[in-house]
């Protein structure tokens, strides 16, 4: 499975590569900075999931989820965020976005989401090889 991850936090950036590193299909991960270049990896990496923070430099991340939404792009978009005010949820969801997750409360419920993801994915490619 292939993951971006866009969020202005490096640290944060880390954090989630390290942990994703330890899902059972270990993923080949891609980092953002910012809007532009989440948009600009979309393209190039073609990523299977993104995690998607709102608030960055250049475009945010609603900004993406719009030019994603018009794309058609059928990677799973989870967006990860310390701004859970309703609003952002609702437009986020509106917007196309799979998942909405509170970076302080939600983060192992992230990381099982994108286990659960994996797993489904390692399925299907199973599934397709059996097929003679």
């Amino acid at each position: 499975m292939k993951i971006l991850i866009a969020d202005d936090s490096h640290l944060m950036r880390e954090r989630l590569c390290g942990l994703l590193m330890n899902m059972k299909a270990s993923p080949i991960i891609e980092q953002a900075q910012d809007g532009r270049e989440a948009l600009e990896k979309l393209e190039s990496f073609q990523p299977d999931a993104i995690i998607l923070d709102i608030r960055m430099p250049g475009k945010n991340g609603i900004q993406v989820l719009e030019k994603i939404r018009n794309s058609q792009r059928a990677s799973v978009t989870l967006v990860f965020t310390n701004y859970t005010y309703p609003q952002y949820r609702n437009k986020c969801l509106n917007l196309g976005a799979d998942y909405f997750f509170d970076k302080s409360t939600e983060f192992e419920n992230m990381l099982e989401k994108l286990e659960q993801l994996s797993s489904q994915a390692m399925c299907s490619e199973k599934c397709k090889a059996d097929i003679p």
